[in-house]
């Protein structure tokens, strides 16, 4: 802690401030070190130890790392994971034991190299959150050395799911496992081209072990999708084994760093014991058993793992909206355009009022968003054991929750992502600026770690179910307290529309409201008759789009906005910093409010809708002095940030800088003579 104190008082204090980090860090009125110190407290101490490996590994880094070829990406990602690792158990005290004991923690610290290099977390994610998390909750004692050798990087993991045909409906993937009791085996196969594993991470050039679904396949019998631990390449020489075929899955519009591979399995012969039989197995007569008889709920247990990887994904689009909107928000309190009166000095561009409410706004609900990630990880980390207790309902409350917040979260991020890159004109177009990466990286968020329209839905099913078990007597998530058994009155907001918590009311209002309208809609499909009836599917496809999802988008605001106020009772004792603070938090909600006017058309008039406008333009000009100083609060290194997004605040030297350092600058082109003949 105390090396932050200094890191604050160095951040308040460069030795030679320009004259835009002076004026801007002279204006807030809230107590910066108290505000950085809480935020800095949302993440382990771990979190930011790597990111300062990652900043010295990066030290030397030049401008030209954009042009590097797919090879030399994936080379200096491999030797990241590898120094940092390597730093963490000499100079940290990390161990095996530590790691396999807080594999969630020890997750949530590497996502500091995350911003720097987003290759590389993923990479870690899939061996350490993955790889390593599936042996841990599906396997058992036999499978512990596995596990020690994962946690060590003696094996290299991948997680062998996704298929060429199948993503998102993993009960339907084709791999086969049959099982040989002759041989006490199973037999791998890929008996079509849709099912070859693809997308892999790791699995195209670096893993050795492959965590496998596949259909287990028992005297005839289909017993449905189960995992096995795969070995895929003979660590003596890095060959495929004989009846494994691996191959890249080639170029992708961005992180490179990350070998995605693929696989076909021909009669690839795995032990017995490569099942993952925590809740299933194969005994010795060759006879199939499982402490959980029903299928369906065996292969819940078997995806519970993945919640962890949305709350992982969701946690990792807050970060890059945050540092999207603060390369904005720095570059545009510098950049100056166009003077007010004739002979006046040039305006900043963040003295706009338009510029203000393109892109405050947006740091104001990645903020919030950031905040609630962090609280999650906590939970999660707190929980997690207790995902795959069958008597312990913590599985279907993560999956409501790390399901709707990965969707919206990552959606959020990509607009936030966008809007700031436009916000910064030609300058957010280079690559010098860091926002192609960005991009590339929120772009993939949306659809890997669960599509996002098909999480969302699985969000919805779980929300209509807490309110099924309400009606019917039974207990409900605490998430879903807001729930009524019977359907709201007509509510008229009678608070102030700048009291978070008069805000919360009204949110958990339409939460309520927005879950009984769904009910509703889907009974009066059920009741209808002849040529006007429809299937239980109809009734969820016809209202899906325009009912259902944002339902669970007003669940989700609600979810936050209680996350948040729990954040601004650490600032009981600084008025000053919860008022700032407070103001950010209203400025996003209320334009939730706008973007979702219908929905909240029954409490608010339209007198109310214009106030909200006004509001929020008037919050944006309140929050313009504090902006600045409220970027520098996040513990994000200036590595991670491009040129005009740096703490220093001198955008165009820091550019410049860029410039003339990229390879090639200055060259002229080998082929100049030919620019100068004749065209005719």
């Amino acid at each position: 802690m105390e090396s932050f104190l200094n890191r604050i008082q160095t951040v308040k204090s460069h030795l030679s401030p320009s004259e835009d980090y002076r004026r801007e860090t002279s204006t807030y009125s809230f107590d910066f070190e108290k505000v950085a110190t809480e935020v800095r407290s949302l993440r382990p101490e771990l979190f930011y130890k790597v990111q300062e490996i990652v900043e010295k590994v990066y030290e030397g880094r030049g401008p030209g790392h954009h042009m590097l070829e797919k090879n030399e990406l994936r080379l200096e990602t491999n030797k990241l994971i590898l120094n940092t690792i390597n730093h963490l158990f000499e100079k940290e005290g990390i161990n095996e034991e530590w790691i396999i004991e807080n594999l969630d923690q020890f997750m949530r610290c590497l996502m500091g190299t995350g911003p720097a290099n987003a290759s590389a977390s993923t990479k870690y994610s899939v061996h350490y959150f993955l790889y390593a998390k599936s042996i841990k909750n599906l396997g058992t004692k036999r499978h512990e050395d596995y596990l020690l050798r994962a946690a060590n990087l003696t094996d290299l993991g991948a997680f062998g799911m996704t298929e060429l045909g199948h993503g998102s409906n993993v009960q339907s993937v084709e791999t086969t496992a049959h099982y040989d009791h002759e041989t006490r085996s199973f037999i791998l196969n890929s008996p079509t081209d849709t099912s070859i594993k693809f997308w892999i991470g790791n699995l195209a050039k670096t893993c050795s072990m492959l965590v496998t679904f596949a259909q287990l396949i028992l005297n005839g019998q289909n017993k449905g999708v189960h995992v096995f631990l795969v070995p895929v390449r003979d660590k003596a020489t890095h060959e495929p084994f004989e009846g494994c075929i691996i191959g890249d899955c080639g170029d992708k519009l961005g992180l490179q760093g990350i070998d995605n591979g693929w696989i076909k399995f021909t009669n690839y012969s795995i032990d017995k014991d490569m099942l993952l039989n925590r809740f299933c197995d194969v005994n010795d007569e060759g006879e199939y058993i499982s402490s959980i008889p029903k299928e369906s709920k065996r292969f819940a247990y078997h995806m519970a793992a993945l919640s962890g990887g949305r709350v992982l994904a969701a946690s990792n689009a807050a970060d890059i909206g945050c540092i999207s909107a603060i390369t904005a928000l720095r570059y545009s309190a510098c950049r100056k355009q166009f003077a007010r009166k004739k002979g006046e000095e040039e305006s900043q561009i963040l003295d706009y009022p338009l510029h203000q409410a393109r892109i405050i706004p947006l740091f104001a609900r990645s903020f919030v968003e950031m905040v609630t990630m962090q609280g999650v990880w906590d939970e999660y980390s707190l929980m997690s054991h207790q995902l795959l207790d069958p008597a312990n309902k913590a599985g279907e409350y993560f999956h409501l929750v790390s399901s709707a917040l990965k969707a919206v979260v990552t959606w959020n991020c990509y607009e936030t992502w966008k809007e700031s890159r436009l916000a910064c004109g030609g300058f957010g177009f280079s690559h010098l600026n860091n926002f192609g990466e960005l991009g590339n990286t929120s772009d993939v968020n949306q659809t890997w770690e669960g599509e996002n329209f098909v999480l969302i839905q699985q969000a919805c099913k779980i929300l209509l179910k807490n309110f099924a078990n309400m009606i019917r007597g039974k207990k409900t998530m605490k998430t879903c307290d807001f729930l009524t058994p019977d359907a709201p009155d007509n509510y008229k907001f009678e608070g102030s529309l700048l009291d978070l918590k008069d805000l919360f009311k009204l949110y958990s209002h339409h939460a309520n409201k927005c879950v009984h309208e769904s009910i509703a809609k889907i009974q009066i499909d059920s009741m209808k008759e002849g040529d006007a009836r429809l299937s239980r599917k109809e009734i969820w496809e016809k209202h899906l789009f325009y009912t259902f999802i944002p339902m669970v988008k007003i669940y989700l605001s609600r979810y936050t906005m209680e996350a948040y106020l729990n954040f601004l009772k650490k600032f009981n004792d600084s008025p000053e910093s919860k008022e700032v603070l407070t103001k950010l938090a209203v400025l996003n909600y209320l334009n939730e409010i706008i973007k979702f006017e219908g929905i909240f058309r029954e409490s608010l008039t339209k007198e109310n809708i214009d106030e909200i406008k006004e509001h929020c333009i008037a919050l944006c000009k309140e929050l313009r002095p504090e902006m600045i100083a409220l970027t520098l609060t996040i513990p994000f290194g200036d590595k991670i940030f491009g040129a005009i997004g740096k703490s220093s605040m001198e955008p165009y030297s820091e550019f410049m800088k860029g410039v003339v350092n990229t390879p090639g600058c200055f060259d002229k082109p080998k082929e100049w003579k030919y620019l100068y003949q004749s065209k005719i």
